[in-house]
């Protein structure tokens, strides 16, 4: 029965990298694109369920510190899901001594699909802690809390009707 609710992902990001001291730049383009074994109420699968086209870079800075994020316009099956999505955030990688470390996250996103109800707004904080131990083996415990808020969606999205119901 779980058969169906195989997907496969692909996803390729050709980039440029640069380097100067403790700075290093990247920017590239991602492609990404979604199947789904299970078809819908429309046609039988597997079928392509979303294509991403995106630009993207990521800012390593003094300090341990990340800035990264990214831009373009991901292409539903259901076209009123499809959408402009930006998103970004910062990052701390912190040694607290010797064999621990610990790395912390803060990102943002905005999404303005075509159809109103659909647009979003998120955020994320993470944190990672990692203690090395002895012969090569680590210890590590990780937290993350995120928020997603579609605020033009009250009224839209029906509970009653099927999942497939718009």
């Amino acid at each position: 029965q779980a058969r169906e609710l195989g997907h496969l992902i692909l996803g390729v990001r050709p980039a440029v990298l640069s380097r100067a001291g403790d700075w290093r730049v990247l920017a590239g383009y991602r492609f990404e694109a979604s199947q789904v074994v299970a078809g819908d109420r429309y046609e039988p699968g597997p079928l392509w369920f979303y294509e991403a086209h995106r630009g993207e870079f990521e800012l390593e800075m003094p300090g341990g510190w990340m800035a990264f994020g990214g831009a373009g316009r991901r292409l539903f099956r259901e076209s009123g899901r499809s959408r402009l999505e930006t998103d970004g955030g910062f990052a701390k990688n912190l040694a607290l001594g010797r064999r621990m470390r610990l790395v912390a996250a803060l990102t943002g996103r905005r999404y303005l699909a075509d159809k109103d109800p659909y647009h979003l707004w998120g955020a994320s904080a993470l944190a990672t802690l990692d203690l090395r131990l002895l012969a090569g083996w680590s210890l590590r415990a990780g937290l993350t809390a995120s928020q997603d808020a579609y605020p033009a969606s009250t009224g839209y999205f029906d509970a009653t009707r099927g999942f497939l119901s718009r």
